[in-house]
């Protein structure tokens, strides 16, 4: 990584899926190194969209994405980048696989599709177990885990590349909250120990509480804020129109 070089940058990034009007426009940002920011915006204000991008995905139709210095798919490669989709607690994962073997697939990008794993690379993807508090269920079938093991799983897999930014869209989607609690508790430990983290979520409440600072959403970045200042009507209103409340719970 380049010195001084933001985990993430947009520089007048526009993006078009096809002929239709823009999923995101003239959208300028700079996420710093060890942020923990949070996207929020309404359904369709091009979040899913932002997310491509920084995982090089798509490329912009306008402007530039980089990642660690470097462009986006590169910086995947590179093994810069850790990914947790969206709602992957609650899929239906039949594919017989062990966790051991899901986690351990988190380390292709860096050894590339249909190489052999390393020992350095089972070594990687036992601390991320370990890290992840899953190591004793690296025998279990990944489908037959609860939905808040298999998410422990999934964010163990995207730690295994030792990557320099975690992105989780929507982690919380379909877990109670004592899973939510230890799951965010985990995101705080990781983060403190230097890991840049993005994460996407529809729950002001979550993010008023977790995140450090908030990039809102709604095609254009109409701003960013404070956890505090996620309340101010004005930016409700420009996000998500005038009859929205938010209720912040304070903990």
């Amino acid at each position: 990584m380049p010195m001084n070089a933001p985990a993430i940058e947009f520089k007048g990034v526009t993006y078009r899926y096809g002929a239709s009007p823009p999923a995101l426009e003239d959208v300028t940002c700079a996420i710093p190194q060890g942020a923990f920011v949070g996207i929020v915006g309404p359904n369709g204000a091009g979040k899913s969209t932002f997310i491509r991008l920084i995982l090089g995905l798509i490329t912009p139709s306008k402007g530039s994405v980089s990642v660690t210095g470097a462009p986006p798919r590169e910086a995947r490669k590179m093994g810069h980048i850790g990914y947790v989709p969206q709602k992957i607690s609650q899929s239906d994962f039949r594919f017989p696989a062990t966790v051991e073997e899901v986690v351990l697939s988190g380390r292709t990008a860096l050894r590339g599709i249909g190489r052999f794993f390393t020992q350095e690379d089972r070594r990687q993807a036992a601390d991320a177990m370990h890290m992840t508090g899953i190591g004793h269920l690296g025998k279990r079938l990944a489908g037959t885990l609860s939905g808040g093991e298999r998410q422990r799983v999934f964010i163990a897999r995207a730690l295994a590349g030792n990557p320099r930014l975690l992105i989780l869209d929507e982690p919380e989607t379909g877990v109670d909250a004592a899973t939510s609690h230890d799951f965010f508790a985990l995101l705080k430990t990781f983060h403190q120990n230097g890991l840049t983290i993005v994460l996407v979520s529809h729950d002001l409440s979550v993010m008023a509480k977790e995140a450090q600072n908030i990039l809102c959403l709604n095609r254009r970045l109409i701003g960013h804020c404070t956890p505090h200042e996620l309340g101010d009507a004005d930016i409700l209103t420009r996000l998500y129109g005038t009859d929205v409340t938010f209720l912040q719970h304070h903990h």
